[in-house]
């Protein structure tokens, strides 16, 4: 008897526990921010997205393996200020030697950088280098369409 009377509390907090869980995770009005944005797959379709969302387009220029890079999609873009400009921009990530022709038409020397478009493709605005999460979060605000 007293190893059921000294289970029962156990067993009702595992149960609290068990539908606190189920109903916390019922797809409420709260929504987390990804760790980083939905990206478009081509320029061209970035572009369509950003003319019907009447946005501006960004484009991270990257090469494969370059620390700074791999420092911008780790730190950089996951930053808690730069994950507020996720919905307000269509995103792209270009692979400079995958990507040749774009990377030449937007003359890019190195890696990262970060190009602002208008939807026909003028840009806008760049920054070339690594950038950290704040400074990221507002060079994005300085550019952002209102």
């Amino acid at each position: 008897m007293r190893t059921e009377t000294r289970m029962a509390p156990v067993a009702i907090v595992w149960v609290t526990l068990l539908a606190v869980t189920v109903v916390g995770c019922g797809g409420g009005e709260h929504t987390e921010t990804p760790a980083s944005p939905s990206y478009a797959a081509t320029l061209a379709e970035a572009q369509q997205q950003a003319t019907r969302e009447t946005k501006r387009v960004v484009l991270l220029f990257y090469v494969v393996g370059a620390p700074a890079v791999k420092a911008l999609f780790e730190e950089t873009v996951p930053h808690r200020g730069v994950r507020g400009f996720y919905e307000r921009y269509v995103w792209v990530q270009v692979d400079i030697n995958q990507e040749k022709a774009i990377s030449r038409q937007y003359r890019i020397y190195v890696a990262p950088t970060i190009v602002i478009l208008e939807p026909p493709g003028q840009e806008v605005a760049r920054y070339e280098k690594f950038i950290d999460g704040p400074e990221m979060a507002d060079f994005l605000s300085q550019h952002v369409r209102r």
